[in-house]
Parts: structure tokens; sequence; C-alpha cells
């Protein structure tokens, strides 16, 4: 029997071609410089910073100079080009999901982050000045997106507060003021929600996939009636531990799709017509509490698809070719247990970097 030892210690990867490290190794830098050129075939190394109790992370222009920061919650890491200068959010305990918006319509970029006793709203005053709204907290997904159609971002938060599992839905007024909207959804924890337009009738949906308060796998997709009124349009064959989900049309059909990957295996369910889906298995790695990620890897007019997890311990790239195959490319130096990974062309070079962060596991 396998017996899996996991340090405390969390890791925070940054992966750099061993060519741009030779050229940059001369640069002062608070944390590295790095760049992942992935359109070409590189290698890429590992570094650990020893940054440790870190999960979820985000690419983000917060102070507007047309580079991308780094948001490693609780710290702000500030791109100068040279490099990286740490910050400390306000707010006590660790986020474990995050996302970025603008909650005040000032062109600041906010977060709104959600952790094991909160979930808090972090608003961007200027010149790296922060003030923070908190809201009922839930130990689950959180995600902004406008439901309404008023150009305002709201709020859906789906998790437990030990009793059972909720949907929260705020309603964004303006001028920093959330109003938590009645609802009589089924949430779920360990999992993700995503707002986007399903059916293309101009309103956003919610897609939410995770595990019932009896541990159930779920995947739930809610459209949209109007005035935050939601009826569940479809249940979907889910996978358990913390499911990762990524919306993208992946046949290119103009109607979209999402991949779903967690415990027991990683898979696309294909939108073939408006509201009819099919479920295509591919024969993905699965990735039991890691993260995913669907972007054009390599290029093309293709979206790809990134997998990274534990148990297997690896990450693997999927190609998607002309022939509705991918072609899977692997590395077993690194994953994203119970972590995450951040995609974002930090350097302005028009490839996709990324960064990754999770627990350092090893095996017996």
């Amino acid at each position: 029997m396998k017996i899996f030892q996991l340090k405390k210690q969390i890791l925070i990867f940054f992966y750099t071609s061993l060519l741009i490290r030779s050229l940059l190794k001369s640069i002062p830098v608070l944390l590295i410089l790095f760049t992942c050129n992935i359109t070409r075939a590189q290698s890429f190394t590992p570094i650990d910073y020893g940054l440790s109790d870190l999960y979820t992370s985000a690419w983000v222009d917060i102070d507007n100079d047309n580079d991308l920061d780094l948001v490693v919650h609780p710290y702000l890491f500030e791109n100068t080009g040279t490099n990286f200068n740490k910050t400390t959010l306000p707010g006590s305990g660790t986020g474990y999901y995050m996302d970025v918006f603008d909650a005040d319509m000032d062109n600041d970029m906010d977060f709104v982050i959600s952790g094991s006793t909160f979930a808090r709203i972090i608003i961007n005053e200027g010149s790296y000045n922060f003030t923070t709204i908190e809201l009922e907290p839930l130990v689950g997904p959180i995600v902004c997106g406008d439901l309404n159609n008023d150009g305002l971002e709201d709020i859906v938060s789906t998790g437990s507060n030990g009793d059972d599992v909720f949907i929260y839905i705020y309603k964004n007024n303006g001028s920093n003021n959330f109003v938590l909207v009645e609802n009589n959804l089924s949430g779920g924890t360990e999992g993700k929600v995503i707002i986007f337009d399903f059916d293309k009738d101009q309103k956003n949906d919610i897609l939410l996939a995770g595990v019932d308060m009896n541990g159930n796998p779920i995947i739930y997709l809610y459209q949209n009636q109007g005035d935050f009124v939601f009826t569940k349009l479809k249940s979907f064959e889910a996978c358990r531990y913390e499911a990762s989900v990524n919306i993208a049309d992946f046949d290119n059909n103009g109607w979209m799709d999402f991949s779903i990957s967690g415990y027991s295996d990683t898979w696309i369910v294909k939108q073939t017509s408006k509201n009819t889906f099919i479920k295509e298995d591919y024969n993905f790695t699965w990735c039991r509490e890691g993260d995913s990620r669907a972007f054009n890897y390599d290029g093309d007019s293709d979206i790809d698809l990134i997998v990274s997890g534990f148990y297997p311990p690896e990450t693997k790239y999927y190609t998607r070719e002309d022939n509705d195959t991918y072609t899977a490319t692997t590395t077993n130096d690194f994953s994203a247990y119970r972590g995450g990974l951040a995609l974002g062309d930090y350097d302005n070079d028009s490839d996709v970097d990324y960064f990754i962060s999770g627990i350092e596991g090893s095996t017996n």
C-alpha cells in the first residue's frame, strides 16, 4: 500500500526557461523574473521560495502601469519591471478562493476573497492603499459577474457554514454597497463556481461544481431568468475533491463548453447546440484537489488544457490537434495540490507565463 506524506510547508514555484534564466541571472529581483514561452518547446525548472500558507493567486494590473502584478493572498507583489515588491493586504486569515473585479467602477481592480473563516472584498483605493468590506463567510468558491445587466459586477459565493451548504448572491448597488439577495438554489463546496452566458440570451448564468453536504459530487447549471431569479437547467456527472472547471469553446462551434477535472477523471462537456450537452472523455489525467486552465497553449486557433494536482502529483499539458485529439506533455516536477495556477503575460512578450502554488508531496 502506498502511503502519502505531505509536508506542511507550502511551496511557491515560479517557472522560467533555462535560457531566460541564464540571460537574466545578473538582474537583481525580489522574487524572480521569469517567462514561459509555451509556443515553443522549452525546459522549465521549479524554484522554491519557501513562502508558506499560500493558496490562491491571480495576475492583475493593480496599479494601471500596463504590466501584471501578482496577488498571492495575503500578499501583493508589485511588478516594477525589474523586480517584485511585496505588500501585505489588509484583513486576517488565509484566502482559499479569489476573484478579481472592479467593484466600484473606478478603473482600479479590486478583489473578493474567501477563506476558512471569512469572505471579504478588498477595495483598491489607489497608490497601494486598500479598504475592506466583510461578507457572510462560507467555506467555498467565490466569483464575480454581472447578473442583472446593470454594468456592475455582482458576487456569488457558495460553500458550507458548518451545518449546511448554501449559495449567497450579493447584488452590487454601486458605491461599494453589496446587498444579499434571497435565493433557494442548492449550493456546494470543495469546487468552483463560474458566471457566464451559456445560452447566449444576454444574461449570465451560473455553473456550480463541488460536493453537497453529504459529500456527493455535484455539477449544476443555473439558468438566469432575470431579476436574480435562477432555475436549475441541468445536472451533470461530477467528480469529487476540489473539482476544477474551465469555460471555453473547445470545439469552435460557437457554443461554450466546459472541462471538469477532479478525483477520478477529467473530461470535457461540449454544448453541441443551445442547452444540449454531451460528455467527451479523452483519457485525460485526473487532478485530485488540484487546478486546471483552458487556454491557447501552442499559439494556434484551438483551446488547450493544463491539468495539475495530486494523486498523481503531476502537471500535464494537453494540446488539441486538428482531428479533435489531444497530445499530452507531462512534468512530475511540480503540481498544484491544494493550490492553484495563475496565467498571464507578466513580461509583455506575448507569451503566456504562469505561477503555480501548492503543497509539496512525497510518496514512500
